[in-house]
Order: C-alpha cells, then structure tokens, then sequence
C-alpha cells in the first residue's frame, strides 16, 4: 500500500514541482527494524500516536534539513519508541534529501562570473538561478541591471561585490560573490610574493614564513572567492575541495602588506 501511495505522491510531485516526505519509506523501515511499534489506530485505517510521530518528524527534516536526533517532541509515545523513530527518520531521511526536492520549484538565486582574461575590466555574469521571473543585479560599483545574464564594464582594478536578487510571484533570494577586477596586478606584487609548496598541489599547499592567524582568501582565475580564512600554526591551507585550476592565495600581512601566492590546484 506505502508502495502505490509513493508512487502516487511522485506522480503527483512532478506535475506540480512539489516536495516529497518519504514517509512511506520511514513506516517501512520502522515496520522491519522495530515491528513491536504499531504505528496504525485498531481500525488499521488512521496512524496511531506512533504513526504521526514518525510523520512529523520526517516533514521537520525535510523543510527544515535538519538533524531530528536531539529533537524531543512530548507524546504518549514510550521514550525508547521515540528514539526508534528518530533513528529511521536520521537514516531513510537524510539519505533521501536531494530525491526529496528533485521536483520542487523553490526559487533559487546563483551565477557565475567569467572574464575570459584575469586583466580584464569586463566580467561575463552568467545567471544560473532557478524558478525565477525577474532579477536585478547589483555590481557593487553604483550600477545595476535587470537582465537575465549581462556582460559587465567595471569602472577600475579593484573588489567588487556583486549580487543578483531574483525574484517571482512569491519570493525572492539574493546571492552575493565577491569578485576581483585587475587579478594581473599579481604582477606588481611579484618583488615581494611568497612562494607555496608543494605546486602544484592537491590537498594541502604550505606558505612558510606567514605568522600563525594571519587573514588570507583564495580566489580563482576568474577573480571569484573561493575561500576566507585564517592561517594556522602549520600555515598549510586545505585545497583539497577545490576543483583543478589556476588560484590565487592573497594575504595580508600585520604591517598591511597584501602578498598574492599563485598555484595550481591538480
């Protein structure tokens, strides 16, 4: 019955771009790994106490995304029943997010930016948001535009932020990226620019002579952001989450000294 049930609701979901609750999942696996809880009512018709716990906690995780294991909900339901739940919810659940919203039509504000050369005063925003009817763009430099993807002529070298808001009928949302204009400046830094090791790399690459605590970011070759941190005892920065490419770590010394370190992520 779960079975058809889940079909139905996916049918049903993909017409409508709506979420899915894998409730029906949640009962099955409560049904093998714990059979002493009843989860429907005598009449084997309406969900017992036990039943709608279990529902409500696979919709908390769900629209909230979140971890169920220390949410505590006051119910005639025994203690460890409870905690029988909240284990098949965390494992079926939290398994099952991504196919949870396969079909939902949340709006999504995100772009990329591209300039084609790291030098160059003109950034390619290509928008990637979702669901949205409208957008307005916000460059960070006094000027704005409401087309869907632009082509952007900053004013001069420097960080800009640039965010996109999009918006529909019912929401909007709004992403922000930082993005560095004039990355060839890298070249008048070079008299004093530290040296990374091992590059290129894959993990980790170590700056050495760079005090413990001292502020850093990682931009690509497009100017994006990638990264904002501090320096730690080792001063080596985890890469390992990058995709392969051309970087840039840029520090900033105490003495107010910005040092830029080039490396190649494999």
């Amino acid at each position: 019955m779960d079975s058809l049930l889940t079909l139905r609701y996916t049918m049903a979901a993909e017409r409508t771009g709506g979420v899915l609750c894998p409730v029906g999942p949640v009962w099955r696996r409560l049904r093998t790994t714990n059979p002493e809880i009843e989860l429907y009512q005598p009449d084997n018709s309406h969900p017992s106490m036990a039943g709608t716990l279990a529902s409500a906690y696979s919709f908390y995780s769900v629209f909230f995304k979140d971890d169920v294991m220390n949410l505590e909900i006051t119910t005639p339901v025994l203690p460890e029943q409870a905690v029988a739940i909240r284990n098949a919810v965390q494992e079926v659940v939290a398994d099952s997010l991504s196919a949870a919203y396969r079909y939902d039509k949340v709006l999504r504000a995100d772009f990329i930016g591209d300039s084609g050369k790291t030098s160059t005063d003109t950034v390619h925003f290509t928008n990637l948001s979702r669901h949205a009817s409208g957008y307005v763009w916000d460059f960070g430099d006094g000027t704005t535009d409401t087309a869907a993807s632009v082509a952007h002529i900053f004013p001069s070298a420097g960080e800009y932020t640039v965010c996109l808001t999009a918006y529909n009928s019912c929401d909007t949302a709004k992403i922000c990226q930082t993005v560095i204009i004039g990355v060839s400046s890298v070249d008048e830094a070079h008299s004093r620019q530290l040296a990374g090791y091992p590059n290129p790399c894959s993990n980790v690459c170590y700056i050495p002579s760079v005090a413990s605590g001292t502020p850093y970011r990682i931009i690509n070759a497009l100017g994006v952001e990638q990264l904002r941190q501090t320096t730690s005892g080792s001063t080596g920065i985890v890469v390992s989450h990058l995709a392969p490419g051309l970087y840039f770590v840029m520090i900033e010394q105490p003495d107010g000294q910005k040092q830029v370190i080039p490396f190649s992520k494999w």
